[in-house]
């Protein structure tokens, strides 16, 4: 009788496992967004965001009372109008973002399921969402968590756009890169640019590189940056005699399209913190985790069957995930300063590839790999617990509970 209700539940649980899963991310994404705000950048953020929402100034930014010249204003536009609606809280400061990560989510399954099958876009999707990095963002809520999911989706539209030729994913695209503009800055249009430019050199598709088409797509962008731009001229740039951030009548629109990002590898940019240019390659070893250890040789495989080709692939294969990953990754990496969320962007990539391995791999002697690889997960997830339990013990049950549940889950599978 056990036995067959066993039984029963590991069919179930099989069969409904993908929903199961993204159920209970959900509710870590829920629970996440509850804890209050981190310090000291999510803190600032949430403290414009309510600034903003008092005195109305949604062109013109302030951090009390103060001109603000340093992040772009989508986070605080979209958290200040969260207060409005439902108050002030760190639950309301972060609902809109985590929502534009949901879009992110999905946007990484339809574009995997572009390429390859529903299967594989399913494992996409959970693989991104279930990485630390992720399960970060969606507690301490900065500029980036709106980046990600923006810059996956306008990397998705476009690609459609290309396919299919469809002028309603143009458009989308051009929206989401200006949105992801405006979440972080020119690194929002900089991050789709390498990842699909590298697909069209790739594969020689020089009539798509000269398309009047992207006159039209950055039109659009020019639109959706528009506001803040005005914004930035009107507060700035007409007023000269202002000493903002050590700089004297800084220019908010230099500063801004030029400063904040590119300043950074070309030295105009006063922020280092002497970050060596393999900075990212063991960063990524935890923020990729748990399936990092799947991800670096995902990547070098899709990396040899390139270099078989001869750089050479033939249109209805999908490198974009690869090379794009490899030359944003190389391209942050040359920046003077660095932090480990700065290519949170390109995970959604970095899902894609390991998804398409362990596809591959699953009905093959190296599934056994696979296996230990689970194992020593497993293991990992069971000392967390007992540090969470007699070392660390939490003031919230939830934490143990739920990593209980987790196992469980696991072995019913």
């Amino acid at each position: 009788m056990n036995n067959s209700i066993f039984s029963r539940l590991h069919e179930l649980a099989y069969k409904y496992r993908y929903q199961l899963l993204f159920a209970g991310l959900l509710i870590i994404y829920f629970l996440n967004m509850l804890l209050d705000v981190m310090e000291l950048d999510a803190a600032q953020y949430a403290n414009i965001s309510m600034e903003m929402s008092y005195n109305k100034s949604f062109l013109e930014v302030y951090y009390r009372g103060n001109d603000y010249l340093d992040k772009p204003p989508l986070l605080f536009w979209l958290s200040s109008l969260s207060f409005i609606v439902f108050g002030v809280g760190n639950f309301a400061y972060k609902l809109p973002s985590v929502i534009i990560l949901l879009l992110g989510i999905y946007s990484t399954y339809r574009f995997a399921q572009m390429w390859y099958n529903k299967e594989i876009a399913r494992m996409a999707a959970l693989i991104f969402a279930s990485t630390q990095a992720v399960f970060l963002i969606t507690n301490d809520v900065r500029t980036d968590i709106n980046l990600v999911g923006l810059v996956i989706f306008s990397i998705w539209q476009i690609s459609l756009y290309i396919k299919e030729n469809k002028w309603r994913n143009l458009i989308l695209g051009a929206i989401g890169t200006g949105g992801a503009m405006l979440a972080k800055g020119p690194i929002g249009i900089v991050i789709p640019a390498l990842v699909i430019g590298s697909d069209l050199l790739l594969k020689r598709k020089w009539k798509d590189i000269f398309k009047y088409q992207w006159l039209v797509f950055l039109g659009i962008v020019a639109i959706v940056l528009f506001p803040m731009s005005y914004g930035l001229y009107v507060q700035f740039d007409l007023h000269p005699e202002k000493f903002v951030y050590e700089m004297q009548g800084p220019s908010g629109l230099k500063f801004f399209y030029w400063t904040q990002s590119f300043g950074r590898i070309t030295g105009d940019s006063y922020w280092e913190n002497d970050a060596s240019f393999f900075f990212f390659f063991h960063t990524i070893l935890w923020d990729l985790q748990p399936w990092v250890l799947l991800f670096i040789p995902a990547l070098i495989v899709s990396l040899i069957n390139l270099v078989r080709k001869k750089f050479k692939p033939s249109d209805h294969e999908e490198y974009i995930s690869t090379a794009g990953f490899i030359l944003v990754f190389l391209a942050l990496s040359k920046s003077n300063f660095k932090l480990p969320h700065y290519i949170f962007p390109i995970f959604p990539l970095a899902a894609v590839i390991t998804a398409n391995f362990i596809f591959n791999i699953k009905d093959k002697l190296v599934v056994k790999i696979s296996k230990w690889y689970m194992g020593v997960i497993q293991f990992f997830w069971v000392m967390v617990l007992i540090l969470f339990i007699f070392v660390f013990p939490p003031s919230n049950p939830f934490i143990p509970i739920s990593l209980i549940s987790r196992n469980v889950l696991y072995y019913l599978f």
